[in-house]
């Protein structure tokens, strides 16, 4: 059961601060209590936050403020990772091991990890 559904393919195409997604690419759902209209994904991400497009790449967390620069290092409002450690912890409360991110990205999500290298290479 999974709250989010992701066409493979498209979502490792489209994934990162600097990235602004059509609809239909990224998904119509992200984040496993959030649900979204598909128009709203690029303004609204994250159950608490309101943010306006130009903004996403700012502003990823409730809590926490980036720079676009350091969106890859921190990611999450209790995790502080390095960028070598982005692709392990992506979750405050998921640990994943390398292998295991392309298929366990947030907690009700399940990807397959050779089409998520596939298409992060994108």
């Amino acid at each position: 059961g999974s709250n989010n559904h992701y066409s493979v393919e498209r979502w490792g195409r489209y994934h990162g601060s600097n990235n602004h997604y059509s609809v239909e690419r990224w998904g119509r759902y992200h984040g496993s209590n959030n649900h979204y209209s598909v128009e709203r994904w690029g303004r609204y991400h994250g159950s608490n936050n309101h943010y306006s497009v130009e903004r996403w790449g700012r502003y990823h967390c409730s809590n926490n403020h980036y720079s676009v620069e350091r969106w890859g290092r921190y990611h999450c409002s209790n995790n502080h990772y390095s960028v070598e450690r982005w692709g392990r912890y992506h979750c405050s409360n998921n640990h994943y091991s390398v292998e295991r991110w392309g298929r366990y990205h947030c907690s009700n999500n399940h990807y397959s990890v050779e089409r998520y290298s596939l298409n992060n290479q994108v």
